[in-house]
């Protein structure tokens, strides 16, 4: 080989070798040490907060997330002079134990073991304060999570106005109409500014734009959608289960996409006010939620017995779907209300009598719901779909008593806790998209090998 080929042949071993020797060096440079002074007076102004505990939730997580920060370095100041003190500790257990009391050793020797020791005190005394920190630190936080999780039970389990109480319902109508008046205020001092409809004027194309695609895409994209996918079908010879769960998603997207546009264009006019803008900002999530819980309604309750996750019979599958779809139009509700509410500033009482006919209606399809997942037997009778069908008519009965509780504790007045029926449908609906996955990695296997 020529003298320039092997030097050439020789330059990607040079720079591997270049590339682990610079690893090596980066691997073995220590971390920037903690500012211990900085930690004290941090630790000391967190010890003021939680012994008397007056903060607000928010301050507290700020606190909480500040602290965690401190622990992560102190962790990691742990780990300093690790190799260098595992040599010293080598190097005096070589020298042999130290002599017992009365007796001597060698003087190189015991000079050696002095030198060895107080290097090892030396490298161990950072690694001590981060412990010291660390466990500080960590003690902190404990006690500020235990404060917050003591403000949650007592947020949960506080007696409120009840809603069936008649003077609540004129004053949630008084603060409901009230809470209104201002959004539509902020609208029409808007409409009257010069300037602002002057602009959204120039916008004009851009609005009539997004609300052309907004529109079309929320009215046209099912279609689409169900166009794809019976073409899909049509031409696929395997992995249709597959190729139809995927361009079902489309759904969500299509619908999604097409609020969304028409929000932004209601946003882009500068016509709404500070609290209706905040509204329209939400409405997509919440839109989103409920195409994700039709969704999920379509994929495990199909009308197509062999593609649905949960063959139920054809009656009750129906009606899963009906109320699937219904669950989640509630949930957006309530979420709504409680958006509402909140930028309206409203009174516990006004919510409890705006969240009171939801959590009601909520509690009637979801009992509902229970009882038709609580006579489900299963598709198979091997030892996976037993287990399955076991726990679907598990969450069924808890479905019941949840369905049944939350509404009655709605009518006391403990509005909190009422609410939780809102995470535990959401809860249904995640291990709904759980048992979605487990069918879709079982249908790509059969795609993949051709079984």
């Amino acid at each position: 080989m020529r003298p320039g080929l092997s030097r050439l042949a020789a330059l990607p071993a040079l720079l591997v070798a270049l590339w682990l020797i610079a690893g090596a060096a980066l691997a073995q440079t220590a971390p920037e040490s903690p500012d211990y002074e900085q930690w004290q007076r941090t630790a000391e102004r967190a010890e003021q907060v939680v012994e008397r505990a007056a903060a607000s939730t928010e301050s507290l997580e700020a606190l909480r997330a500040q602290l965690a920060g401190w622990r992560e370095q102190f962790l990691a100041a742990q780990g300093q002079n690790t190799t260098r003190i595992a040599t010293l500790e080598a190097q005096l257990e070589a020298l042999g134990p130290p002599p017992e009391e009365g007796a001597t050793e060698p003087p190189d020797v015991a000079q050696r073991r002095a030198e060895l020791q107080e290097q090892l005190e030396n490298l161990r005394a950072p690694v001590r304060n981060a412990e010291a920190a660390f466990t500080r630190a960590q003690g902190l936080i404990s006690e500020i999570d235990a404060i917050i999780r003591a403000r949650q039970v007592d947020a949960l389990l506080s007696l409120g106005a009840t809603p069936l109480n008649p003077a609540n319902w004129a004053l949630a109508l008084g603060e409901v109409g009230q809470a209104t008046r201002k959004m539509q205020l902020e609208v029409e001092t808007a409409i009257a500014t010069p300037s602002r409809v002057a602009e959204a004027r120039n916008r004009l194309p851009g609005i009539f734009l997004l609300l052309a695609g907004g529109f079309v895409l929320l009215l046209r994209g099912h279609r689409w959608v169900d166009r794809a996918g019976a073409h899909m079908r049509a031409r696929a010879r395997r992995g249709t289960s597959v190729w139809a769960l995927l361009i079902s998603i489309g759904h969500i997207l299509l619908p999604l996409a097409g609020l969304s546009a028409i929000i932004f264009a209601a946003a882009y006019s500068g016509l709404a006010g500070p609290r209706l803008s905040r509204m329209l900002a939400f409405l997509p999530l919440a839109f989103a939620l409920l195409l994700g819980f039709r969704w999920l309604g379509q994929r495990l309750y199909n009308p197509v017995e062999s593609e649905a996750v949960i063959p139920l019979a054809e009656g009750p599958r129906r009606e899963a779907r009906y109320y699937s779809t219904l669950l989640a139009l509630l949930i957006v509700v309530q979420i709504t209300i409680s958006a509402f509410v909140n930028l309206g500033d409203l009174s516990q009482a006004t919510e409890a009598v705006l969240q009171f006919p939801v959590t009601v209606l909520m509690g009637l399809v979801l009992f509902r719901m229970g009882v038709i997942l609580g006579r489900y037997r299963g598709a198979s009778d091997d030892d996976e779909g037993a287990f399955v069908a076991r726990a679907i008519r598990s969450l069924g009965r808890a479905s019941l008593v949840v369905g049944a509780l939350m509404p009655l504790l709605a009518a006391i007045g403990y509005l909190n806790a009422s609410l939780l029926i809102r995470p535990w449908i959401v809860s249904l609906a995640i291990l709904g998209l759980v048992l979605i996955l487990q069918r879709l990695v079982r249908d790509l296997d059969q795609l993949i090998t051709g079984r």
